[in-house]
């Protein structure tokens, strides 16, 4: 996945003027092509486009106003190394439309897809370069998971960007409490620090020491993976984030709570 960055003039618009289409047939491939061959560097073949849309038609919206396709993202999904995974082939908005919410609508609406077609992870790929795409991803919850050396035929550098979701197997691990005690904190203080805003990280400390249960930002252990998702931030509806910090003070919270911080 590629994006480019050219400096033009940009046009004036309301968030509501603008239409989202998933993709509908044959008719709305010559304007997929369209955008992507004028705004992206990386070529496609006509058999790459129909890889995807025939095969993910679903997975493939359209961005107009006033008739005018101005933005489209073009997604798969399938088995990956034992995990459902979904993918962002190409996002493209048309660089006067750009810094509209245009790109973020698209995105969100295809995770959603995805998201509800059981997908455990979306991936993707952005230029090192690419500022404004590593930051949209970034705002969404995608985090860094590599660097590919050379990924681009123009030789640029690629970062792998990731996308988790949470497991249903996991959820009952959840404190339900934490939707109910609203004066202990869980300490995810990465959540504050990072600006999900202080009523993404309560969760109910009470509960933790007397039963001995896990608050479950420690589905790094579990998972072996990292960096994971904040599950009581989830809960609430924040963006999740990076969550070594919450094991780290968490577990400090733990041994304080047992009365064994003093001893450090």
């Amino acid at each position: 996945m590629e994006t480019t960055t050219k400096e033009i003039e940009k046009v004036e618009i309301d968030a509501s003027e603008i239409e989202y289409v998933t993709y509908g047939g044959e008719h709305h491939l010559p304007l997929i092509m369209n955008l992507v061959d004028q705004e992206l560097s990386e070529p496609y073949s006509i058999f790459t486009y129909r890889y995807f849309v025939y095969l993910w038609p679903q997975l493939s919206f359209l961005a107009f106003h006033n008739g005018k396709c101005v933005g489209t993202v073009v997604c798969k999904m399938g088995e990956h190394r034992n995990t459902f995974r979904g993918y962002i082939a190409m996002l493209v908005v048309i660089n006067s439309y750009r810094g509209k919410g245009i790109a973020t609508e698209l995105v969100t609406r295809s995770i959603k897809m995805m998201m509800e077609s059981g997908c455990e992870e979306v991936t993707l790929e952005a230029e090192v370069t690419n500022k404004g795409a590593l930051a949209l991803y970034s705002r969404l919850g995608f985090i860094r998971a590599k660097r590919l050396f050379h990924y681009y035929l123009n030789g640029v550098d690629a970062f792998r960007l990731k996308l988790l979701f949470p497991r249903p197997e996991l959820h009952h691990l959840m404190m339900p409490g934490a939707l109910v005690l609203p004066g202990a904190w869980c300490w995810p203080w990465c959540c504050l620090v990072r600006g999900a805003g202080p009523g993404a990280a309560w969760c109910v400390v009470l509960a933790l020491v007397l039963s001995g249960a896990w608050c479950w930002p420690w589905c790094c252990l579990v998972l072996g993976s990292w960096p994971w998702r904040c599950w009581c931030c989830l809960a609430l509806g924040a963006w999740p984030w990076r969550c070594w910090c919450c094991l780290l003070l968490g577990l400090w919270l733990l041994l304080l709570c047992f009365g064994a911080a003093e001893h450090f």
